[in-house]
Formats: C-alpha cells, structure tokens, sequence
C-alpha cells in the first residue's frame, strides 16, 4: 500500500498501481502465485477459453504513468539506474515531467508536448556535459526514450524498462474520450504490483484522463509506426512479475 494510505490507516482496495501495464497481478491467480510464468500462462489460458465460447476479451488498461509522485517527484523507480550510472563515472540527467511529482491538478492540463518538451530541455542540459548520451525509461518514460531516439541527436543507445509503445484498442480510447467528454477529469487510480514486500510507491489518487488521452493520441499513436526507423542500439527490460 502507498505511504500516503498508511498514514491515514487505509489500505489500497485495488492493489495495482502498476509499472508494467499488462502484467497479471499473481493475487487473482488460481496456480502458483510466486511462479510469475504460470500466472502469465494461466491469464492466456482463461484468455482462450473465453475465445472458445465465442466471449470478446477487452483489456481495459489505465495510463497513470508510473506510480511515482510525493516528495521524491519521478524518481523512485528510475533512482538505482541513476545512482549506477554516476558510480560507473557517467553524468546523468532525470528530468521532473510537467505534472508529476507534485499534486493531480498540475498533471490536468499537461499533455505528450509537454513532457517531450521537458525531455528535450534535459537531453541539451546533458548535451552540454557529454557528447554521447544514452536514454533509460521505464513505463511512460518508455515512450518518451523512444521518442527520444527518433528525434534528438547525440543519442547513442536506448534503454526501455517495461515501456507503453502502442495505443489501446479503438474503443478504450473512445470510452476515455466520451469520460473526458462528459465532465470526467479523474478517473479513479489503480495501484501496487512491486513484488518485493519491503518496496514503497507513492502516486496520485487518480488517473487524469486528459493527459492519459494525450499519452495514447499525441504519443504513442504517432510512434508506433516509426520504431522501424530507430538505428541505435536498444536493450528492452521486462520485468516478469511486477
């Protein structure tokens, strides 16, 4: 459960505020819990299942980033990377996106531009330091290392951590869209699939819906089609359970 539950004695009734967007959470499992493959292979199955009696299947997944946020802004997840880096003798930049790390009302009106904004202002700072630079990001910070290698110089390697790469189905983003459209800013937040019991997430008690909308429209519904255009080398990290 998030620190900000536990101080007021709350427990967070969901249990998934997650950083992998399609990873089961092994809680809902029948198999063996601690076995992540056999969730996996279980979900596929119920999957197929379902298929066989003719029943559609719509993975209903919620944009909210990353689960980070409160006093240590974005780099919770991203802080023992960081921390590797400069031991290893390299600078390093994490940049606080626009809207995160502070409070749910500033992440309402900040959209793909803005983040990719903030990311490039950082890739200039480090530009100034270095002129062979490697990006690293986890979730939506996936899409923004892509974006990176796309678009901006001097990038000699990426390193995608569970990364969002592709929109959700059509109708998921219609239905977000028809929220949007109806007067819903915030959807209500989902949280907690860090396997390690004695781990911490911090993020927002919601999802807003008009960022995530720019997330899935203004950022990975244009980079899907461009990943084949990428040259530099990428390591791709997926966790297998959290």
């Amino acid at each position: 459960d998030e620190p900000h539950l536990h101080d007021k004695g709350l427990v967070n009734y969901w249990g998934y505020n997650t950083l992998g967007f399609f990873c089961p959470d092994p809680r809902y499992a029948a198999c063996d819990r601690s076995d992540p493959t056999a969730v996996a292979e279980e979900f596929r199955a119920m999957v197929a299942a379902l298929h066989e009696q003719g029943l559609e299947v719509v993975l209903d997944v919620v944009y909210n980033h990353t689960p980070e946020g409160g006093e240590s802004g974005p780099t919770i997840s991203m802080r023992g990377l960081a921390e590797a880096m400069v031991a290893a003798g390299h600078s390093v930049e994490m940049p606080l996106l626009p809207g995160h790390g502070t409070t749910i009302e500033d992440m309402l009106d900040t959209t793909w531009a803005d983040w990719t904004a903030e990311v490039a202002a950082a890739h200039d700072r480090l530009g100034g330091r270095s002129d062979r630079i490697v990006v690293m990001g986890l979730s939506m910070g996936g899409a923004l290392t892509l974006w990176s290698g796309l678009n901006l110089g001097d990038v000699v390697g990426l390193v995608c951590i569970n990364p969002a790469t592709m929109p959700p189905v059509p109708e998921v983003v219609e239905m977000i869209s028809e929220m949007v459209a109806d007067g819903t800013e915030i959807a209500p937040a989902i949280s907690g699939d860090i396997a390690d019991p004695d781990a911490e997430e911090n993020g927002y008690d919601g999802t807003p819906l008009r960022a995530a909308l720019s997330l899935m429209n203004d950022g990975m519904a244009h980079l899907a089609d461009r990943y084949g255009e990428l040259t530099v080398p990428l390591l791709l990290i997926t966790s297998r359970q959290d």
